[in-house]
């Protein structure tokens, strides 16, 4: 009975599950993650997944007449796979560039659902029981022995009526297929039928009353299509339930057949991926892809990988089945991907994520419900449960003393170079989804405030800044505020807006300043608005356009009404000791000087001098 369980002693293998199950595998929709992600691995194009709450009522055994949930894929499945389920430790996928999850992790993660599971293909039949083993002792007196021999025993007829009601609700093509049915677990599952004892579960989660609830979140299809840009080959997901008639009827589809996605080919230098998915969920999306080439030892990332002794090391099994040592795959992938979720109750609210490739656990600044999803993924080294990615460190003046150092720096190079990328990717998200100034706007102000900027803001800022510049509108009759992309070798002036109320800005829409906007490489940049600049915008007005602003305030601004509004803001515009002069009339001279600002103020029959050598007063003029 051995070839239904894992490779080793049975008791010894039960709580290292147990402990895994507890300590890292996370359940719940996680599961259904790594699934999916397995599946996209095997390149199936379909996924489906569902409950019945009666199992199939024509078959014999009784873990396949119980509730159950099933998943089901149109992909490649192999020996090896089978190896890699049946292995605690070994992964099938290490020396695979084309993949990116571990199969034996999904696999495992189920046991949070079962004692037990089937796995059928055409070619395969299988009862994956880990109570049993190689090593399990043939005790006939043993509680575990005996519920084996009622459960180790999965017919070739079970088989084909399972496979003939897939057949007929066209979830499976007979020629291809892969086929996980989970028995949920129950405390009945427990008790052994002869002496009616009790065996201990793997974990106590327990199904007797009520199915998984990950499998009816509200906001599965939501997740479930944020996934999809993501995915090499899966086109579609859909989810199905019982209709109280022993037959299985579709809650919802999602279909991603026609649009752009992740490429991940080694003779990649850049993708641009975007598209929009309409269904249950409506989403906009926009990323950029990038692979560095890891044999040129005179990038950071060859540098680490090919001159380091302490590079990550896997264990794994050859052709032969014998134990061999290699080196853990990292190549240097890596990608940002801007997401636009159709919400109402998390307006405005951002959730930040790193994926391997798919997502992993929330980010501690993640929300359940978010407007925007940015996902920042690429080949990470990740904990031992696929929680969260090793937390980058930069280990540039430090020797690589041991592997997880190594990890450590690896991850920081790939988070460095994706901030590289963010402004860029992000202003192309901004132009390619048409997302509106106002909600530029508060994107931009939850991104500056988030724990991300904080940490990368040196890397994000490297090449450019993201500011809100004022300038013409397309058909030069009015002027905007518009957010832009500014690379940093151009100028950029701004104007001290926050000391403002309700300033109209096309007031500055005048014929004295007509050469400032009409200006090419000058940004005039609303300073009342935070944007994503490294360092502090220092007032760049050269004396031309100083005496452009007097002009325009001698011409225009004396003629209205909000004076203190108006005029204050030019004042401070003019940094340090300016001497100019100033021609109105009584009334406006008493508004004036009522205004607080750094500059004096002084009536021009009280000064003697016509020139002075610098506009900073000395002693004597005083």
């Amino acid at each position: 009975m051995g070839e239904f369980g894992f490779l080793g002693d049975v008791l010894e293998t039960i709580n290292q599950l147990g402990d895994l199950l507890k300590d890292r595998y996370k359940s719940g929709f996680p599961i259904l993650k790594e699934l999916i992600q397995n599946a996209d691995d095997a390149e199936a194009t379909e996924f489906h997944f569902g409950f019945l709450p009666n199992g199939v009522k024509e078959c014999s055994h009784n873990l396949l007449i119980t509730s159950s949930v099933f998943f089901i894929n149109n992909g490649n499945f192999s020996e090896e796979n089978d190896r890699a389920i049946r292995s605690m430790s070994i992964s099938s996928k290490v020396e695979q560039k084309s993949t990116i999850g571990k199969f034996g992790l999904g696999m495992k993660s189920i046991f949070h659902l079962c004692e037990a599971y089937f796995y059928i293909t055409p070619e395969f039949k299988k009862f994956f029981n880990p109570w049993d083993s190689n090593n399990n002792k043939k005790d006939n007196e043993s509680l575990i022995f005996q519920r084996n021999e009622v459960w180790n025993s999965f017919t070739d007829e079970d088989k084909q009526k399972i496979e003939q009601f897939f057949s007929n609700a066209k979830l499976i093509n007979p020629d291809k297929y892969f086929l996980l049915w989970v028995p949920l677990r129950k405390k009945s599952q427990l008790i052994v039928p002869k002496s009616k004892e009790e065996i201990g579960p793997i974990v106590s989660e327990y199904f007797d009353e009520n199915r998984p609830e990950f499998l009816d979140n509200v906001n599965n299809p939501r997740d479930l299509a944020l996934l999809f840009p993501l995915l090499k080959h899966l086109n579609s997901i859909s989810y199905w339930i019982d209709n109280n008639e022993n037959q299985l009827e579709r809650k919802y589809k999602l279909d991603f057949s026609s649009q752009k996605r992740i490429r991940f080919k080694d003779d990649m230098n850049l993708n641009t991926y975007s598209g929009e998915i309409d269904g249950v969920t409506k989403i906009k999306y926009f990323g950029k892809e990038y692979i560095e080439d890891n044999k040129n030892v005179s990038s950071e990332f060859g540098k680490l990988k090919n001159d380091n002794e302490h590079w990550p090391k896997r264990l794994t099994r050859n052709e032969n089945g014998k134990e061999v040592t290699i080196d853990d795959k990292a190549i240097p992938h890596y990608s940002i991907l801007f997401q636009w979720i159709q919400t109402e109750s998390g307006k405005g609210s951002i959730s930040f994520k790193k994926a391997v490739f798919l997502p992993l656990s929330d980010d501690k600044e993640g929300i359940k419900d978010f407007e925007y999803q940015i996902v920042f993924h690429g080949y990470f080294f990740v904990d031992s449960g696929r929680r969260d990615i090793i937390e980058p460190k930069s280990n540039e003046n430090s020797k690589f003393i041991s592997e997880e150092k190594v990890k450590e720096y690896w991850n920081f190079l790939l988070m460095k170079n994706i901030s590289e990328k963010f402004l860029e990717t992000f202003d192309g998200f901004i132009n390619e989804q048409k997302i509106e100034y106002d909600d530029q706007t508060l994107l931009t102000k939850k991104i500056v405030q988030s724990n991300y900027y904080d940490e990368y803001k040196k890397y994000i800022c490297s090449q450019y800044s993201w500011l809100c510049v004022i300038q013409f509108n397309e058909d030069r009759t009015n002027l905007v505020r518009k957010w832009n992309l500014v690379p940093k070798k151009d100028e950029y002036i701004y104007l001290p807006l926050e000391l403002r109320n309700g300033f109209d800005i096309n007031c500055l829409n005048h014929e004295s300043l007509k050469s400032i906007f009409e200006n090419n490489n000058i940004y005039l940049y609303d300073k009342s608005l935070k944007g994503l600049y490294s360092e502090e915008i220092k007032n760049n007005w050269d004396d031309d356009y100083k005496k452009l602003i007097i002009k325009f305030i001698q011409s225009r601004f004396f003629q209205e009404s909000n004076i203190e509004n108006n005029i204050g803001i030019f004042l401070d515009i003019l940094d340090g000791f300016q001497l100019f002069s100033i021609d109105c009339e009584e009334k406006i001279w008493k508004e004036l000087v009522s205004i607080k600002t750094n500059y004096l103020l002084i009536r021009s029959e009280w000064i003697k001098k016509k020139s002075y050598s610098s506009p900073k007063p000395d002693i004597d003029d005083f």
